[in-house]
């Protein structure tokens, strides 16, 4: 089913779809959901990371003056959220989503589905990711990282 890319883009059918899972939960549904999740961008809190002579700069600059790095700036996804002693990796249909409760300490990057499951996978190293859970302060939803390979392989399938 194709669907309008600004659809896609806004978070709206994402939303609708997790809506409707949550109320009434069924087969049909989740595939659906999983389908939305494989083609969608989603938003996740991330640190900016500089070198210390570029943080340097930055220190030693005045409001509104222009600067350019000499080395490039990393976006860190590094939140893991926790529930029941599980660690989960948050994204978020849209920045509104995050609210207060991702400080704004954080910078908020759009992504494809498929870049946050990678991501999910390599926070591993550093404690055990159950899944990823969407929009986890609202209508959250849980996917599992038995889940991932299936939601990717959706991806490649179109």
């Amino acid at each position: 089913m194709s669907q309008n890319t600004e659809d896609m883009d806004d978070g709206r059918l994402l939303k609708e779809a997790v809506k409707s899972f949550n109320e009434s939960p069924s087969k049909e549904r989740f595939i659906r959901l999983l389908e939305l999740l494989a083609g969608s961008n989603v938003w996740i809190p991330a640190t900016a990371k500089m070198s210390d002579r570029d943080w340097e700069a930055v220190k030693n600059s005045d409001v509104g003056d222009e600067l350019t790095t000499q080395d490039c700036i990393r976006f860190v996804p590094d939140v893991l959220l926790q529930k029941d002693g599980q660690f989960f990796f948050p994204v978020f249909s849209d920045p509104e989503e995050m609210g207060e409760a991702i400080g704004s300490e954080y910078s908020r990057i759009p992504l494809p589905f498929s870049s946050a499951v990678s991501l999910a996978r390599g926070k591993e190293k550093d404690k055990e990711v159950a899944g990823i859970v969407l929009d986890a302060f609202t209508e959250p939803f849980e996917l599992g990282k038995e889940l991932f390979d299936a939601v990717e392989g959706m991806l490649v399938e179109e």
